[in-house]
């Protein structure tokens, strides 16, 4: 099993589903969701609810303490040595301390060097017969703290290069489906990230709407035009009108065209279906009222599935 983050929630739900054998599908049966949609929870992508991580806890047999914290009583689920790349371990111990050279770790751990080179290598996985030989070589370390600091540096660094590859993913999919159905160069101009997706008034500013949302704006060249492209992790009980509102405000102008992009079937139908000009914000005579278009996306495989769809606001 290969090394799995235990810091985040989304680390800990994959550690145990695992542990358990089962696959993202057999979890996603458990718990009333589709596989995709428990890869996104365990990528950190998306939060899943109280009752979500109540579901996760009774199918898999762990505390909701210990998914939620990482805590359970006086022990912690998953941790261990086991768990240790010992490669990058033994590597970051010997650049955090001069004193611990390949020969003092070949000492401690009663190997040889071409067996120690094998380790250092990654070739070679943890064996439980070195943990108090890793304990010792772990009680050299002078500032514990401040390599935890530079380690979580590094984690916060993973995750914005990881959100970032993310997001050239989705730019690369909608530019490219957009260009091909409309026969013309789609250029991208710039995405958002808020931390609130503020609405239109004061009170609407204080909510955090429950969505993980992305905002990429792109320029149709032949007709010139600009899209907004919002890619949002959809909840069944959103209110409509209050999201239309929020994406009217958030898009700001030129608002020409508009596509919201969401990543569970269920969910696109349920828009499908939805009262659209009821919960518009754009009135039917205005002038500034865009072209409004449902799309679903495959998140894990960065692709379009089917055609979007056009709805009437």
């Amino acid at each position: 099993m290969k090394y799995v983050d235990t810091s985040t929630l989304g680390g800990r739900i994959r550690l145990i589903r695992q542990k358990m054998d089962m696959s993202l599908a057999d979890l996603g049966a458990k718990i009333g969701v589709s596989a995709n949609y428990v890869s996104v929870i365990e990528r950190n992508a998306k939060c899943p609810s109280d009752d979500l991580v109540d579901k996760i806890a009774d199918a898999t047999g762990v505390s909701i303490n210990w998914l939620k914290t990482g805590e359970d009583g006086d022990h912690r689920l998953g941790d261990g040595n086991h768990e240790i790349d010992a490669s990058l371990f033994l590597n970051i111990l010997m650049m955090t301390n001069p004193s611990i050279t390949k020969t003092a770790i070949a000492t401690i751990l009663a190997v040889d060097d071409s067996e120690l080179d094998e380790i250092l290598a990654g070739n070679t996985k943890y064996d439980p017969a070195w943990e108090a030989g890793f304990s010792a070589l772990t009680q050299r370390i002078d500032d514990f703290s401040g390599l935890q600091e530079k380690l979580c540096r590094i984690q916060d660094y993973l995750r914005q290069e990881e959100s970032k590859k993310i997001d050239f993913g989705l730019i690369r999919m909608f530019r490219g489906y957009l260009s091909k159905k409309f026969q013309c160069s789609f250029t991208f101009i710039n995405n958002e990230h808020m931390a609130n997706f503020k609405g239109s008034s004061p009170a609407q500013h204080r909510l955090v709407v429950p969505y993980h949302q992305k905002h990429f704006v792109c320029k149709q060249e032949k007709p010139e035009s600009i899209w907004h492209v919002w890619s949002l992790s959809w909840h069944s009980r959103a209110d409509l009108k209050d999201v239309l509102d929020r994406i009217k405000y958030n898009s700001k102008k030129p608002c020409e065209n508009i596509v919201l992009a969401v990543d569970k079937k269920s969910d696109f139908e349920f828009l499908q279906s939805a009262d659209w000009k009821q919960s518009s914000p754009w009135g039917e005579t205005s002038p500034s009222r865009p072209k409004f278009f449902l799309m679903l996306i495959d998140t894990d495989a960065i692709q379009v599935v089917g055609d979007m769809v056009e709805v009437e606001i």
